[in-house]
């Protein structure tokens, strides 16, 4: 007799030129795979993922990504600790757990990047990442950061955010210097959510996928990432 449990099944994936075996529960636990999984497979076909011949591919996935991803689905370590996780895995855990929409990992990374004394983001990345990934306090507070700064957007600050958004800020930071110097008090806050009202607007959780377009979209987007 077969444990109701632990009578765990694998899966075998393949992410660019390496194959991953790992047990299916969780991503049979997962809406986004457990319908994938459910489809049938073409005729006289073996199911993808059930052996090393004829993985599961995650097409347009990362390598790095997936392994940093599966350090968390599946720890090694007893007792399992996340300090050995760097900051760059927690962005890959982000984004492949916002992406194939693991709700408890996705807020698990979230509380780590927001709270760890060791993974810390820069202003500039939690304004990037906020909008990327919609976490409203990591938008907000990267704005205020980069306003209060002692320095102005830098290079890189605008390869990874874009023109105009630091346009904004540097405007805004002009802006909050004639106020302080004419002495008078103000939030930085209330200034920044008015001047970014529009970005503010784009940040909301995405909606999940209808259960009539989940099959096309996990052929077409499951391994497509977060541009």
């Amino acid at each position: 007799m077969r444990d109701s449990i632990y009578f765990l099944g694998s899966i075998v994936f393949k992410v660019e030129d390496t194959l991953f075996q790992v047990p299916r529960y969780h991503f049979d636990s997962n809406e986004v795979f457990s319908t994938t999984f459910s489809l049938p497979p073409p005729a006289g076909n073996d199911a993808e993922g059930s052996a090393e011949s004829n993985p599961f591919e995650l097409k347009g996935v990362a390598k790095a990504d997936f392994q940093a991803f599966l350090k968390v689905l599946y720890p090694l370590t007893i007792p399992h600790s996340y300090k050995d996780i760097t900051l760059d895995e927690w962005k890959s855990i982000l984004l492949l757990s916002s992406m194939w929409e693991f709700q408890k990992i996705r807020k698990l990374a979230i509380d780590i990047l927001t709270k760890s004394s060791t993974a810390v983001l820069k202003p500039a990345d939690k304004v990037f990442l906020g909008r990327k990934f919609d976490v409203y306090d990591w938008l907000l507070h990267g704005l205020i950061e980069m306003v209060q700064g002692n320095t102005g957007p830098r290079p890189e600050d605008v390869n990874l955010l874009g023109v105009d958004i630091c346009v904004q800020i540097w405007d805004l930071r002009e802006e909050c210097i004639r106020i302080q110097m004419r002495g008078n008090v103000f939030s930085f806050e209330d200034k920044v959510l008015e001047a970014f009202k529009a970005v503010f607007k784009e940040v909301t959780p995405p909606p999940p996928p209808s259960s009539l377009l989940l099959a096309t979209f996990l052929r077409n987007s499951l391994g497509a990432g977060y541009n």
